[in-house]
């Protein structure tokens, strides 16, 4: 069997266990432990797509297998504190693993389970750093030439570097995608799974067709990806390609917020927190047992359903951006088509919704304090929309006159430039309000830790393992901060550039 055909059966068969297991999960068939199960299953796919990827070759120009193999050994141990977590999450419903469960949440097997892996995770990054440094080449594309160039006669400078870009990698990269593929591939993937099977049985006769056009995607995804690493190739498009990291955060924040709030499904963050982080339908049936007016009633629904529209439109917009520099400067590509009058016209009516009868609030998660799992980033909360104490059938006409004056107003090119321009600047600010409220999120846990760490150091043989923790969540920290303002400030620098 051919190389290529054994890596398709892997991608295949990791694919259908997921999709048939998200499936029986829905219909109510799967014990509690399913949710840990598919959790471990979606990082082993992370792990298999790195590998196939090759670290190496994206951080030095060549393959090398066995730092590809110990760099993600690093990186999964590093982050065995969330298998704890998913283990809190999945054991109160746990009917088969419940002692193994409880086994691994006990408080001090927890804490002697997190401390010991992370250090050796990390030990094994400077190890790896170090040979790293000593042994490999620097060739052309890859992260270290974008750098460095082709040579470093400074070996502690090449080590410096090498650590700090595995250590970036791991902040800005593994850990957050890690626990996207562990926690937000549920409901999106559900929704995935519909549509395919809806456009592959909608007309059996052109079967053949069908595959033709998910191939064609499929191949397109993975040119996109090959092209968005070599972003990473170049100094001049190093911190853009940094931009389209933030990018990710914001269509993973979308699948897991915005995409069970719509279909009514939860993800393990509406799950762990519970207040505040009810679906649109419980919303609306909990609105809709206060009054018996049935246009009442409709006004409600579509309220729900502008506001649903609206948070979707803010969060996907910088996208557009970001893919229109991308496409039009990076690739020299200009067949991006410019927002129609319809779309324009649409935005600033739904922004009547968002802004004078908002179901959704952004905000950060300020504490860790869930009893279940550690969280920090953006949190989306939600709320009736009869809360607002407006009346809805007013806003409702307000909506419809900016519609129809806003598509009036962008017949005129010159004033449709200038209306997609401010819809451009309101999507950025709120872009910006949305990584603020990620950066200082993800700022005061590492501020909070480092702190606890500070008062627990003694002279101790555990006094130096804290002061090694505390130390390397000071570059976490100082990796993060970084990222988030240099990315931000990279985006907004190409928007108005390009």
């Amino acid at each position: 069997m051919s190389n290529n055909r054994f890596q398709k059966i892997i991608e295949e068969l990791i694919l259908i266990v997921l999709i048939s297991m998200n499936l029986l999960e829905f219909a109510g068939l799967l014990p509690g432990e399913a949710s840990f199960v598919k959790a471990i299953i979606s990082v082993t796919g992370l792990g298999y797509v790195l590998y196939k990827t090759s670290l190496s070759d994206i951080f030095f120009g060549e393959r090398n297998r066995q730092v590809d193999y110990i760099l993600l050994l690093s990186y999964f141990l590093m982050v065995a504190n969330k298998f704890i977590q998913f283990s809190k999450a999945s054991f109160h419903e746990a009917e088969l693993l419940q002692e193994f469960f409880l086994l691994l949440i006990t408080p001090r097997n927890e804490v002697l389970i997190t401390t010991v892996c992370f250090i050796t995770g990390t030990l094994i990054l400077l190890g790896l750093s170090i040979y790293a440094a000593s042994k490999l080449q620097i060739k052309a594309p890859s992260i270290m030439h974008a750098i460095h160039g082709e040579s470093i006669h400074n070996i502690f400078l090449k080590f410096f570097s090498v650590f700090m870009i595995f250590t970036s990698f791991f902040v800005i990269f593994f850990n957050p995608v890690f626990e996207w593929f562990a926690l937000v591939i549920d409901a999106p993937l559900i929704v995935v799974v519909v549509f395919f099977y809806i456009f592959r049985i909608h007309d059996i006769g052109r079967s053949r067709d069908s595959e033709e056009v998910l191939f064609k995607i499929a191949e397109s995804v993975d040119n996109f990806f090959e092209k968005f690493i070599e972003l990473f190739h170049s100094r001049k498009t190093l911190f853009f390609a940094i931009g389209g990291l933030l990018i990710f955060h914001l269509i993973a924040d979308a699948a897991a917020f915005m995409v069970p709030y719509a279909i009514g499904t939860h993800s393990i963050y509406q799950e762990t927190l519970e207040e505040h982080h009810d679906s649109v339908k419980t919303l609306y049936l909990g609105d809709k047992a206060t009054t018996s007016n049935n246009l009442h009633h409709l006004a409600m629904f579509f309220g729900y359903i502008f506001n649903v529209l609206a948070m979707l439109f803010l969060m996907l917009f910088p996208c557009f951006i970001w893919y229109a520099i991308y496409s039009v400067t990076i690739q020299n590509n200009f067949q991006i088509r410019p927002f129609s009058i319809l779309l324009i016209s649409l935005f600033y009516s739904l922004m009547i919704f968002q802004i004078f009868l908002p179901v959704f609030n952004v905000s950060n998660f300020r504490s860790t304090d869930t009893h279940t799992i550690d969280i920090y980033g953006v949190d989306i909360q939600s709320k009736s929309i009869l809360s607002n104490n407006r009346d809805l059938g007013l806003y409702f006409l307000i909506s419809f006159i900016v519609f129809i004056f806003v598509f009036l107003l962008s017949t005129i090119p010159r004033i449709k430039s200038i209306l997609f321009g401010l819809m451009s600047l309101f999507g950025l600010s709120f872009f910006g309000l949305y990584i603020y409220n990620y950066y200082t999120s993800v700022a005061l846990y590492y501020i909070n830790t480092i702190l606890f760490m500070v008062n627990h150091i003694s002279l101790s043989f555990s006094g130096f393992h804290t002061a090694y923790i505390l130390i390397i969540n000071a570059i976490f920290l100082l990796v993060e901060t970084v990222f988030y303002i240099g990315g931000y400030f990279s985006f907004i620098t190409h928007m108005f550039k390009d």
